[in-house]
Order: structure tokens, then C-alpha cells, then sequence
């Protein structure tokens, strides 16, 4: 077999009348386009399900943790999830994502804020895959083309930019991560872009992205050395991989101590839960097609479509087909990547922490959509003139079988949505008469007629289906649930005591919250929203993941504890305690100490308040033990407390507690020197103190991992800096 020669750079000639930039510019625009489409269909369309009460409360506190000059490594304002750097999602190691924090936190509307960060990283996504189509050869108009049809798929735009951002900006990233890692097997230089990229892509919170950027570069370190017989694009892909990890590790072990700390499920199960069904798989190219899924719910019809590809894929292999020109060296790279994101999608629904594979699925589109393109760059550029069977009548008959059988397919599953699918079916088969009659006729614009239909598509979906079946909308309220004038008193926080939430309803969500809602108002709260499940409260007050609790979880928060002498209520500062009007409510009647005094009353919460109300002062310190006194507290930050302490001759040993949740990774400083740290009842920072405890405590939350992830880090950067240096002499001695 003959090698091709790609290990030389390719030159980034523009397509006829535009230059590269700006039909890159041209992408952008467009997939801005997409988003405003979008959100005219439906107003709010960004700020869906986990976008409400997850993650834009918490963006808007991470930007303004960052406009008080503060890195947000935890938040005090709550505990399940407050672990910042341990939740990975929030991506605070990623700087993009820490600058749009820090702009949109200071919009009012977090509607307008969702809108803007969800848009920006579409466009960010269109970038990227304009930039990794002209990678795999394809041409500047193509090449939109693909950016168009990746930007407004509809599991990527439906799913993950309405609810599921994290996923989203990881996925954005990746494709940068892709483009620069084929770039790298060409010209080494690119290992350093390839690096940047996939830091970027692994600080953004979406775990999957790790895995999808290991199969592409496995793929493409295969399909460099078949094509070429050299190793040599292999090394410059280990070396971009390799650098990227190690500079990321920083991000990555914060979370692993949390996991390891942590009540998420692992393990190894496929029970067929959020999977991609094999058999709808391969509609990838059915415009209208509600595929199934078992989610949320049961099995039920997801729309719009989940598995559609681009409505011009199958088309284009039957016309390619039809001109004899199906093969197309250039295609195998993302051939061979869609077959193995397609098979990471099939499951198993558990692996490890890992979880939910039809994740993969905008993954699988993207590599499909670059093959189908490849192939009809080659088809548009050298295929034979068909005759007989492929002609173009013979090539139109089968076009309008497929169209057909797409059309009896999708009524077979919507039978009384058969009028629109019949104008889906009317829209494809002309478009797919009219592609193949331009693909006969060298030098047409096929790609700006590729842009435009699929935008038609794209605009038919949104009028169709305004919004994802399966993820909700919350009603949230003007303001945070209370019933009583008057916040928590300082230091003091609330709990909310409550299942299932009926966060659709605006007179629950009046009284009740769920996730991180709260955030979007003032005050603190031990609930909120956390994947990962940090085991002290999951197991101490059996929250979950919305912060939901059983109830249980009044037995065990007015448990008296034998060293203090106070309950964990106490202990946590809580002074103001929401129940719901249900089993809640009789457990926490029959077991709430007299101290706590019914404050108001609603239809679906009792809202309870101390007697009397805590002590102020002192920081977060909750307990010290007798013979110890708090001269005066000069520091109290999210991270850190510092008191100067006294000792009496009362003092017999003991330890202090405060009222923060003990994540992984506290550290605690007497006079310099270090001292025991231990979470208390599972849930609280202690810290035992010596037989002398005067003179100024410091406790500080430092990333657990820290150490040992900047000198990976710095091990990164050195290696990097080694092979471009290698890189340079070597080009220096060449002749």
C-alpha cells in the first residue's frame, strides 16, 4: 500500500470569494443564530431543569466569590455541594469558564445569564468543529456546514445547553482538543495547542469528555500509523495527552478524594438506563423520528428527535453510493471514531462513577457528520457520471423510498402527529432530490444549500417541539421561601426537611425550594444539589441528590451528642428549620426540642425558629470545650477562620468544633503548628486540640491532592517545553 504524505502541514486555503477567517466567522454567527432561534421558540429556553436549580445559582455565587478577589474552592452558603473544587461540574479550575462566571453574576436576570452563557459556548463548539473539519480535510464552505449541524443538534442544544451545561463546555472544548490533536500528528508545534485544549476540556466538569478525547486519540494514532506506517504522529499524540492530564490534575484529585469520600453509586451495571437504543441509532438521518429511551420516567418517546445526525446523511451515502465513490480515505478516521462513540453509547448505564452513556451520543454525531462530509467532498470533486442505476431518476427513486420509509417509521410512533411528520417527510425528500441533482452538476454551492436546509430543519424543530419532554421547568419565586420578615441571624443558617418537591408548581415553590434555588436569593442553607453525595449528610440526614431529605432526618438532627452535649442542629447553627406537611412533619414533632417554636404556617411547609436565637460572634465556631475562650476572631472567609484562643485552668484537653461541612481537605494550624483534623458526627469540621490551645488557631480548606497536582502540573509544562524544544533542533538539523 502506498503511505500518504500527512505528516506535512496542510495549507488553510480559503474556499472561492471567502478567505478561512471568515467563514469561521460565519460559523460563529451562525450557531449564535441557532441559540436566538431557540430562545424565540420558547423564552427561557436555556434556563431548564438542572440550569435552575443547580447550575447558574452557583455560577452566580462563584462569580461573585470572584468579584470579592476570592478563588472559590468552597462555599459556606451550602454544605451539600459547597465543596466547589470536589464537585467538578462548577469547573473552577477552567479560566474561561471563571471569567463568564464572573460577567454574568452581575446580571439580574438568570434567565438573560443562562442565555448568554449557553449561546457563547455553542459558538464556542461551532468554532471548534470548523476548525476540526478543516483538520480532516474538508473544504471552508463544508466545513460550515458541519459547524452548523453540530451547534443546533438537538441533544446537544435540548439537553445539554438547556439544562446540562457542564456537558456542553466540555464538549465545546473537546472538539478544540480534537481539531489540535489531528494538527499535532502534522506539524508537532500543535502538541502545545493540543495540550491547552484538552486542559480545557478536562477542567470543565463533564467527565465523558476525558473518555471521548482517549478514543479519538486511540483512533487517531491508529489511523495514522495504518495510513502512514510511522510512529512518529503517535509520539506528538502521547505527548499533547500526556501533558494535557498531567496539567490537569490539579482539577481532577479534589474530585477523586470527594468520590472516594462519597455515597455515589459505583460499579459495573447496564439495566439499560439512559442508553442509546441500537435501533434508533441508526436513524440518524430521520428528521422527526421521536426515538425511545429509558429514562427518566420509564421508556417513554423522547422528543425532538435525540438521534438525528444531519437530515443529508443518509442521503449522501446513497448518492456516493450511487457514483461509485463510497470510499474515501479520508473518512476512516471519523468513521472508525462514530463507531466507537456509538458502542460507548450502548452502555454499560454503569461504570465506576461513571454513568448515563447516552452522553456519548453528540460525540457519535459529530464524528458521523465529518464522514458523511468527507464523502461528499469527494463525490462533489472527482465521482464518475453514473449511468443506469445511478442516474439521477434512479438515484431520486431511492431518495424518495428512504424519505417514505423515514415518514411511516416516525407515524408508527406518533401516529397523531402524522401532519407534521408528513411536512418533515415533503422537506427532506426535497431537499435530498434537490442535493443529489447539485452533487450531478460540478461547482454548485452545495455547502451554503447544506447551511440553509439545515437551518430550515433546525427552525421546523424548534417551532415543533419548543422545548426537551423529558427535563422540566422549576417556577421559581421572586424571592428565596421564608414566611417570617427577617434573616437567619449571623453565622446561622436553614434546613430544609422535605422529599419530592414539586418544583413545577409556583404555590410549592412559594414555600419549599430544591437544589441550589436558594442561592439565587440571600441566606445559606445545609441543602442543595450534589451528584457526588458527600457521605456525611447523605448518611446522617439521608439527603440526596436535590437535597431532599427522609424522616428520618429529624431523629437524627436533635440527637443529643455525650462529648458536647448539644444536638447537630446546634452544632450546624441552623435557627431556622422548613418541614413539609407530610410524614416530615410528624417525625420532626415527635422529636424537636421545646427550644424550637412553629413560626408560620403555609399549605405544603411549617416554618420553624429557635426560641431564642444564637449566639453572634466567633466565626463559624459552634463548640469549644470548657476552659477555652475566643479572645477575638480576625479572619472568616469560605476557606478560612482564624481565632486566638485562650486557655483557662478549667481546660482539660478536648476538641473545637465549627459549623462547616467536613470536606476533604481542611487543614488546621495552632502557632504554625499542625493539628488533628476530624469531621464530627460525620458532618462537622473538628479539630482536637493540645494540652495547650493558646495562642491563634488557623483552619483552612486546601484542595485535598494540592501537593502532589501542581508538581504533576509543573511536570506537564516541563515535558512540554522539553519536546518543543526537541522539536526545534530537530527542525534546525533538517535540511
Amino acid at each position: 500500500m502506498t503511505h500518504l504524505n500527512i505528516l506535512a502541514p496542510r495549507a488553510w486555503t480559503g474556499s472561492r470569494g471567502l478567505s478561512t477567517a471568515a467563514m469561521a466567522s460565519l460559523a460563529v454567527l451562525l450557531a449564535v443564530a441557532g441559540g436566538i432561534v431557540a430562545e424565540l421558540g420558547e423564552p427561557g429556553f436555556f434556563f431548564r431543569d438542572d440550569m435552575q436549580h443547580y447550575f447558574m445559582p452557583m455560577f452566580m455565587e462563584i462569580g461573585g466569590q470572584l468579584a470579592q478577589g476570592t478563588w472559590p474552592a468552597i462555599s459556606l452558603r451550602t454544605w451539600f455541594g459547597g465543596n466547589l473544587v470536589g464537585e467538578y461540574q462548577y469547573a473552577v479550575y477552567n479560566p474561561v469558564s471563571l471569567l463568564l462566571y464572573w460577567a454574568i453574576h452581575r446580571m439580574s436576570d438568570p434567565a438573560a445569564a443562562a442565555f448568554v452563557f449557553s449561546v457563547f459556548h455553542l459558538a464556542l463548539c461551532s468554532l471548534g468543529t470548523f476548525l476540526l473539519a478543516r483538520a480532516v480535510g474538508l473544504r471552508n464552505d463544508l466545513a460550515v456546514v458541519a459547524a452548523v449541524v453540530v451547534s443546533t443538534n438537538n441533544m446537544l442544544v435540548y439537553w445539554f445547553a438547556a439544562s446540562w451545561i457542564s456537558h456542553l463546555v466540555a464538549f465545546a472544548w473537546s472538539t478544540w482538543a480534537m481539531a489540535f490533536l489531528v494538527r499535532a500528528t502534522e506539524d508537532p508545534r500543535h502538541a502545545v495547542t493540543a495540550a491547552a485544549a484538552i486542559f480545557l476540556t478536562l477542567t470543565s466538569g463533564f467527565p465523558q469528555a476525558a473518555i471521548a478525547v482517549a478514543v479519538w486519540a486511540a483512533v487517531l494514532a491508529g489511523e495514522r500509523r495504518y495510513r502512514t506506517g510511522s510512529f512518529r504522529p503517535a509520539a506528538a499524540l502521547a505527548v499533547s495527552v500526556a501533558c494535557g492530564v498531567l496539567v490537569s490534575l490539579p482539577a481532577i484529585l479534589p474530585v477523586a478524594a470527594l468520590v472516594e469520600d462519597s455515597m455515589r453509586p459505583r460499579g459495573w451495571s447496564n439495566n439499560g438506563f439512559n442508553t442509546a437504543l441500537l435501533g434508533d441509532l441508526l436513524k440518524f438521518s430521520f428528521p422527526s423520528h421521536a426515538s425511545l429511551l429509558n429514562t427518566y420516567g420509564g421508556v417513554r418517546s423522547v422528543t425532538p428527535p435525540l438521534y438525528l445526525t444531519a437530515w443529508f446523511a443518509l442521503p449522501v451515502v446513497l448518492i456516493c453510493l450511487a457514483r461509485r465513490c463510497l470510499i474515501a480515505p479520508a473518512a476512516l478516521l471519523p468513521f472508525a471514531a462514530a463507531l466507537c462513540f456509538a458502542v460507548l453509547a450502548q452502555g454499560p448505564d454503569q461504570l465506576g462513577p461513571f454513568r448515563y452513556p447516552f452522553r456519548y451520543l453528540p460525540w457519535f454525531h459529530l464524528c458521523l457528520a465529518l464522514a458523511c462530509l468527507v464523502l461528499l467532498h469527494r463525490a462533489t470533486r472527482a465521482g464518475p457520471r453514473p449511468t443506469g442505476a445511478g442516474s439521477g431518476l434512479g438515484t431520486g427513486v431511492i431518495l424518495g423510498a428512504l424519505s417514505l420509509v423515514m415518514f411511516v417509521l416516525s407515524v408508527q410512533q406518533q401516529p397523531d402527529l402524522w401532519r407534521l411528520h408528513a411536512g418533515f417527510f415533503a422537506l427532506h425528500l426535497g431537499f435530498s432530490l434537490v442535493l443529489a441533482a447539485m452533487v450531478r452538476t460540478r461547482g454548485t454551492p452545495v455547502g451554503a444549500f447544506l447551511v440553509a436546509s439545515s437551518l430550515c430543519f433546525t427552525v421546523a424543530t424548534h417551532a415543533a417541539w419548543p422545548h426537551n419532554n423529558i427535563l422540566g421547568r422549576m417556577v421559581l419565586p421572586e424571592r428565596p421561601p421564608a414566611f417570617v420578615e427577617g434573616e437567619a441571624a449571623a453565622g446561622g443558617r436553614s434546613l430544609q426537611l422535605a422529599g419530592h418537591v414539586s418544583s413545577g408548581r409556583a404555590d410549592v415553590m412559594e414555600e419549599a425550594t430544591s437544589g441550589n434555588a436558594f442561592l439565587l436569593g440571600e441566606g445559606g442553607m445545609i441543602n442543595g444539589y450534589s451528584p457526588i453525595s458527600p457521605r456525611g449528610l447523605a448518611q446522617r440526614l439521608c439527603m440526596g441528590l436535590f437535597g431532599w431529605t427522609c424522616p428520618d432526618a429529624a431523629a437524627e438532627l436533635f440527637r443529643r451528642d455525650a462529648e458536647t452535649g448539644l444536638d447537630l442542629a446546634d452544632l450546624a447553627r441552623i435557627d431556622r428549620i422548613s418541614v413539609s406537611r407530610s410524614s416530615h412533619l410528624d417525625a420532626f414533632l415527635a422529636h424537636k426540642p421545646d427550644r424550637w417554636l412553629v413560626a408560620a404556617e403555609g399549605r405544603f411547609m411549617t416554618e420553624f425558629r429557635r426560641r431564642e436565637p444564637l449566639p453572634a460572634g466567633g466565626g463559624n465556631l459552634s463548640w469549644l470545650p470548657p476552659g477555652v475562650a475566643v479572645d477575638r476572631t480576625p479572619v472568616v472567609s469560605d476557606r478560612e477562620e482564624r481565632h486566638v484562643l485562650s486557655a483557662g485552668p478549667a481546660y482539660r484537653g478536648g476538641r473545637l468544633v465549627l459549623a462547616r461541612a467536613a470536606y476533604p481537605g481542611y487543614r488546621a494550624e495552632l502557632n504554625g503548628r499542625p493539628l488533628p483534623v476530624e469531621a464530627y458526627l460525620g458532618v462537622l469540621v473538628s479539630v482536637v486540640l493540645p494540652d495547650d490551645p493558646s495562642g491563634e488557631l488557623r483552619v483552612r480548606f486546601d484542595p485535598p491532592g494540592g501537593t502532589a497536582g501542581w508538581l504533576a502540573a509543573s511536570g506537564g509544562l516541563g515535558l512540554l517545553a522539553a519536546w518543543l524544544l526537541r522539536t526545534r533542533f530537530r527542525r534546525r538539523g533538517s535540511p
